[in-house]
């Protein structure tokens, strides 16, 4: 049985692109902080520090959540893109 399942998303790849870019997505959205805080220090180090001492914290923490939906539509799109030359 697993074995279907891996193959079946071997050759159906961009589903878990899709799947993963719209769960991305809503977890932005709905500010899930998991996975919406970045908390290595050194991504995106100098625009974040910049952001904070211009804007404050909060104004920090919407970049952050914006950087993270950007990546989660990039992954959509992509999967999308793949699904109509794939599928």
């Amino acid at each position: 049985m697993g074995n279907l399942v891996i193959n079946f998303f071997r050759e159906h790849f961009y589903y878990v692109l899709i799947g993963c870019g719209i769960f991305i997505m809503i977890g932005s959205y709905f500010d899930w902080k998991w996975l919406t805080r970045i908390s290595n220090p050194s991504k995106l180090v100098f625009i974040r520090e910049w952001i904070e001492e211009v804007h404050g914290i909060e104004a920090r923490y919407k970049f952050e959540r914006c950087v993270i939906f950007i990546c989660g539509l990039v992954l959509f799109v992509s999967g999308i893109v793949y699904w109509n030359y794939y599928g």
